[in-house]
């Protein structure tokens, strides 16, 4: 290890990582964003142009489609080019994209204009997670990634429905306005991204330590580390460049990890997108009154709802990843089973429904930062955004699936029913994490290679060991 990766885990928080934080968490934002703002247009859409369930289905699924695409692209591109130029690419190819979906004239053109939005997103996922935690001081490191994705997503989602609302009184072709408001942000994040530096650790990985030194200044002008002895040390202990290939992933060596990283992320976004996207639906079926009621419950629902995040964002870090992660899944469950009851008595009592909707979206606060942060800390840097990619592409398989079944399923076999397959998914996520349970809290990202001892290893951390035996990745 050279002078850089102790200089940065051990980095107290600084002005640069609030820098850092909105850099990445906007274009987590703009995910947030454009999710609930098509919970929105695709009730226009379904209204103005007489759609089926299957088109509607396939609409809410075209960005998710994107998204993996992108992911999965964007991904091994970072790792092996570098994390900053992507970091411009992806969002002017969603402020190109959203601008062009509201000039969509048939369900194709909305497709292929929604699947584009997507790839920007797909893109950003690995990148805005893998640039937070390679700049991230390894004893905070999940607190400030769940800062950054949790808080802003969420913004972005509340920013939307609010958006939505307001502009749900112009008239049949008010997606259009939707689909164009996200460029907006968009634009406003290019700029913010320019003065942003390549990431030290990558560089490091093809042996570019005064690259490193140079990026490092530009984060943190008072680095006292030097060139010459950055150069001096590197040198020191005879690394090669990272050039690690992609289907290294599936190799016994990582295997496991990889398992931990897609799987239940794969689970959750059944959750996060084939329910979460038709809130506002499932708020009329349950016997709201009007639209713009089941729009302004839906709004206030996850404004309360960010108060998971706060207490993701205060624990992250004292009680690990896994538990973290299995216990939201079982929270998660627990509530969608209620909501289930609940269908199953046809109740339109809205305050009951409403408790339900909240409970899940506090539980659901969990497994969402901890799927996005795992992947980035169980892999190496020449690895690292291809892990993360993958597990994006992965769990929008889940989502896209999951949005274009909803309606469909909904209709065949009536809500109670949906939500029970839905709560019954949550349960095998919960036990999937505890099966493949590595825990990285607290310990540096070059620290959590194949073949250490992760099960409860906290350095710096006050949980508990988990009670299973560590498992060997010696290939």
């Amino acid at each position: 290890m050279s002078q850089i990766e102790p200089y940065l885990d051990d980095l107290s928080f600084r002005r640069a990582h609030v820098r850092l934080i909105f850099s990445a968490g906007l274009g987590v934002f703009l995910d947030g964003y454009d999710s609930a703002m098509m919970a929105v247009a695709i009730i226009f859409l379904g209204t103005t142009w007489h759609l089926s369930p299957a088109s509607l289905g396939l609409i809410g699924a075209s960005t998710l489609l994107g998204a993996m695409a992108g992911g999965a692209v964007g991904g091994r591109c970072a790792d092996l080019y570098g994390r900053k130029w992507l970091y411009l690419i992806d969002i002017a190819t969603f402020f190109l994209a959203a601008l062009l979906s509201a000039f969509s004239w048939n369900v194709t053109s909305v497709f292929l204009f929604r699947f584009l939005v997507g790839v920007g997103i797909g893109i950003d996922y690995p990148l805005s997670a893998t640039f937070l935690a390679e700049f991230s001081p390894r004893k905070q490191r999940g607190s400030l990634m769940t800062w950054s994705f949790g808080l802003f997503f969420y913004i972005g989602a509340i920013a939307a429905m609010l958006v939505g609302y307001l502009l749900s009184q112009s008239g049949p072709d008010a997606w259009r306005l939707l689909f164009a408001s996200g460029a907006v942000p968009a634009l406003a994040l290019l700029i913010i991204r320019r003065a942003l530096p390549e990431s030290p650790r990558w560089l490091l990985r093809k042996q570019r330590p005064e690259e490193a030194i140079a990026a490092l200044r530009t984060f943190q002008p008072d680095c006292p580390l030097s060139a010459p002895a950055a150069r001096e040390a590197f040198d020191a202990r005879d690394s090669k460049p990272g050039n690690a290939a992609w289907p290294q992933l599936f190799s016994r060596q990582y295997l496991r990890r990889t398992a931990l990283i897609t799987l239940p992320w794969f689970l959750l976004d059944v959750v996060d997108y084939g329910y979460s996207l038709y809130i506002p639906t499932l708020l009329l079926a349950f016997g709201m009154k009007t639209f713009g009621g089941a729009i302004l419950l839906s709004t206030l629902l996850k404004c309360i709802g960010t108060i998971g995040f706060v207490l993701v964002a205060r624990s992250i870090d004292r009680i690990g990843r896994i538990r973290a992660q299995s216990l939201g899944f079982l929270g998660l469950a627990a509530g969608m089973a209620a909501l289930s009851l609940l269908a199953t008595s046809a109740s339109s009592a809205i305050v009951p429904i409403a408790l339900c909707m909240l409970f899940v979206k506090l539980c659901n606060a969990f497994p969402d930062i901890t799927t996005w942060i795992l992947p980035v800390e169980l892999f190496p840097t020449d690895l690292r955004a291809s892990a993360h990619g993958l597990a994006t592409s992965f769990s929008r398989i889940g989502a896209a699936g999951s949005v274009f079944l909803f309606p469909i399923l909904q209709r065949a076999w009536g809500i109670s029913r949906v939500l029970l397959v839905i709560a019954a998914a949550q349960v095998l996520a919960s036990l999937l994490t505890l099966l493949s349970a590595y825990e990285p809290a607290g310990r540096s990202l070059e620290d959590i290679a194949p073949g250490s001892a992760l099960l409860g290893a906290h350095a710096g951390s006050a949980a508990r060991p988990l009670a299973i035996p560590p498992v060997s990745e010696e290939p």
